[in-house]
């Protein structure tokens, strides 16, 4: 919902002391008020847990994005980590989805740390692939080997949508994949038990041509992929739409590995 600022107008009212000039503040239909965007500064302020059913409304409403952003953003301007925390641990699956994308992270990224990971595990089942997307967004600011098991939570998620026994077009959203980008970057990412295993049993599903190189890609970076990149490199092909041949590049690959192995 788009917000605008209130405007402010002036009047001028006559008493026995003379003048007196007041001031009001209006808005059009569906704009935010001052004290609209004073709430969730107050919410986030409330460090005692006392009850607060507007909060509780608001951050529960189906429409309730903007009010979310402005309370993840309250709490990163408090720079209070105890209380960011204990706010996310409590209502993961409202805050997380707004968090994960790129104001929400801006707004507390100093906040992002370690603890985010039993969270992300938590809720790696959770939402749409918007939802997947955020969390991987997060993910990125858990740097230790805490990142293992969010790792491979959201990675099998990732590759529970491939159905290798289906003609249908599968897992064509773009967050599903820009998710799986933010994973395969991760430091931690071969850390993950059987992620080859995981990769190459999702190849055979019927997916996009570009997607089927994402995968390969970083199959490519492993001896242990050597049989599958040969596999792939006798029964792929070239099409004039490629930027690169494909087959270049899995040529390259296979000499590079086979040179690994040996």
């Amino acid at each position: 919902m788009r917000t605008r600022e209130a405007i402010p107008r002036y009047t001028s009212r006559r008493t026995e002391e003379g003048y007196t000039v007041s001031q009001e503040s209006w808005t059009s239909d569906g704009s935010t008020t001052v004290p609209e965007r004073l709430r969730p500064a107050i919410a986030a302020a409330n460090r005692f847990g006392l009850p607060m059913p507007w909060h509780e409304q608001r951050l529960r409403s189906s429409w309730n994005s903007t009010y979310v952003a402005h309370f993840v953003a309250s709490l990163g301007a408090q720079a209070d980590a105890d209380r960011f925390y204990q706010v996310l641990d409590s209502d993961a699956d409202i805050l997380l989805p707004v968090l994960g994308k790129f104001g929400g992270i801006a707004s507390a990224e100093p906040l992002l740390d370690d603890r985010l990971a039993p969270i992300i595990t938590r809720c790696a089942l959770l939402g749409d692939d918007e939802f997947f997307e955020s969390l991987c967004n997060l993910l990125r600011h858990v740097v230790s080997k805490a990142a293992v098991p969010p790792l491979s939570a959201l990675l099998g998620r990732w590759a529970s949508r491939f159905d290798r026994t289906s003609s249908v077009l599968s897992a064509d959203s773009i967050g599903l994949w820009r998710g799986f980008a933010r994973l395969k970057d991760h430091s931690h990412f071969r850390e993950i038990r059987g992620w080859r295993r995981i990769l190459e049993n999702a190849l055979p599903a019927n997916i996009r041509w570009l997607h089927k190189q994402d995968i390969m890609r970083v199959l490519e970076t492993d001896a242990g992929s050597y049989l599958t990149v040969e596999s792939r490199l006798m029964r792929d092909k070239d099409w004039v739409h490629f930027y690169h041949s494909e087959i270049d590049r899995l040529d390259e690959a296979a000499e590079r590995l086979f040179m690994e192995v040996r």
